[in-house]
């Protein structure tokens, strides 16, 4: 069990570029390379100064859950 010094904690979650491809592996992104760079800077630097844990996830895979 981990404790972090805070009386809540902040989670969020954003696309690396507009299609959500850019660095998935196997998939191919759609996005210019200065698209990309313009997604990422939309957070603001006070709110990236302030984020102190970053987790690259890989995207799932769904399976269909239709009967034969």
């Amino acid at each position: 069990m981990v404790r972090y010094p805070a009386r809540f904690q902040l989670v969020l979650a954003a696309n690396p570029c507009p299609c959500g491809l850019h660095g998935v592996t196997g998939r191919e992104c759609r996005c210019s390379p200065m698209a990309v760079r313009r997604y990422q800077e939309r957070l603001s630097g006070p709110i990236v100064d302030r984020i102190d844990i970053r987790s690259h996830v890989a995207a799932a895979s769904f399976l269909s859950c239709a009967e034969p």
